[in-house]
């Protein structure tokens, strides 16, 4: 039998998932005849949900190394005794006429008859002047570590007489989180290095977390305006000037900034405008066992292309809304989709993803969060409380009890340290 090359592009929740349940079935042999491979630009897979931690985390508490420890895990220890290569490289382009061909930036090509692109998505500034060069995003480590130099340096600068003010772009999950832990960290400099601040969340939508639970929006705004964020909503950016350090709003007013984070859109990766796939609202549209879909009907990709998390478009047929950005809506479609390469290899029909109601939690600052698992929200300590439970839980899916426990405690005496949990 020939060997089959299945390969995973990115190494994140979707990606990951995928690329550990397909090494899985090889190892159990039935995918004994396959070749599995995952390519990732770094050498280790972030745990998004605690960047908005590393970005407000002390330089006192944690220095970079710290916690790049409790937020990053390396790829080739959590592939270990798994028949998977890892190959750390960026993708250029992907060749889908005859034979699959990916070309990497290390000047590799590579051949694969099975292709999982979950590339995640980038930063969509939505074309707004001066929006790019003003702002910094929260997607990677990186970018939680110059988030928290900015406001760090920015609350030293400053003096009593004036206040800080971070400006939060976007009221969605990651705005929220950013914003309520900023707003409960400046509090506590306010009374250790007497600094003056103001946070304020900029969203277009009537509301922050537009698409979620009304009992859940109702308590996370509840609790921004406890802790003391201003949210400013049906507010659009007109522009930004990083010169006078000024955010224009559409309706005259101008808003003051010392540091600016955008959180407010993402797209697809732009690998993707090279691939003759259908789109639907930026991302790829995709079939029931999350088959990517030729741009017209006329075109047929001659291998099988699968596309999942961010980067796709995937309906709810129960609530009519595109299936959420979430990392559990990317893990279910990994697991899918190495299902469904299996089955595709034996030949076997493929197995439909059939999205639910995905549970969340949302930190709001502090021993806080508001959490949705099922009809029930759960918030405050509890909720806070379920959502350390959840991190314990995942580490423990990509690596060792022993080190997932290790790494969950260092994280949470490292907060601890912080003081920012009271």
């Amino acid at each position: 039998m020939t060997t089959q090359r299945i390969v995973i592009l990115g190494a994140g929740f979707g990606g990951l998932a995928a690329a550990m349940a397909l090494g899985r079935r090889h190892r159990k042999g039935s995918l004994r005849d396959a070749e599995i491979v995952l390519i990732d630009k770094n050498a280790y897979h972030t745990y998004t949900p605690t960047l908005y931690e590393a970005a407000t985390a002390s330089k006192d508490a944690a220095n970079y190394m710290d916690l790049k420890t409790i937020v990053t895990f390396p790829i080739g220890e959590m592939l270990k005794g798994l028949p998977v290569k890892f190959v750390q490289d960026e993708i250029v382009s992907i060749e889908t006429s005859r034979e699959g061909t990916l070309h990497l930036l290390s000047g590799y090509t590579m051949r694969f008859d099975y292709l999982v692109i979950a590339l995640g998505s980038t930063t969509n500034y939505c074309d707004i002047p001066g929006l790019a060069e003003s702002a910094l995003a929260l997607k990677t480590f990186t970018d939680a570590v110059k988030i928290r130099d900015a406001v760090w340096n920015a609350a030293f600068d400053t003096t009593p007489e004036r206040k800080l003010q971070i400006v939060v772009g976007g009221g969605g999950a990651t705005g929220v989180e950013l914003a309520g832990e900023l707003r409960v960290w400046l509090n506590h400099l306010g009374v250790k290095q007497k600094v003056a601040a103001d946070v304020s969340i900029i969203e277009a939508n009537p509301t922050v977390l537009k698409d979620f639970d009304d009992r859940a929006v109702e308590a996370v705004t509840k609790r921004l305006k406890k802790i003391g964020v201003n949210i400013m909503t049906g507010a659009m950016i007109a522009s930004v000037s990083n010169e006078k350090k000024k955010v224009l709003l559409r309706d005259g007013q101008e808003i003051d900034f010392d540091v600016l984070v955008w959180t407010g859109g993402v797209r697809a990766n732009p690998i993707l405008q090279g691939v003759p796939m259908k789109m639907r609202s930026g991302r790829a549209e995709v079939g029931d066992g999350m088959v990517c879909l030729p741009q017209t009907p006329d075109l047929s990709f001659g291998q099988k292309i699968f596309a999942i998390g961010d980067m796709v478009c995937v309906m709810n047929d129960e609530t009519g809304k595109p299936v959420p950005m979430v990392a559990r809506a990317a893990i279910d479609q990994g697991l899918i989709v190495a299902r469904n390469i299996e089955r595709d290899i034996r030949t076997l029909p493929h197995i439909t993803y059939r999205p639910g109601g995905f549970p969340y939690v949302i930190p709001v600052g502090g021993k806080y969060a508001v959490a949705k698992l099922g009809s029930f929200i759960i918030t405050g300590f509890a909720g806070w409380v379920l959502k350390g439970l959840i991190e314990l839980r995942y580490l423990s899916l990509i690596m060792s009890k022993t080190r997932a426990l290790r790494i969950w405690l260092k994280g949470l005496l490292l907060f601890v340290k912080n003081e920012r949990l009271g």
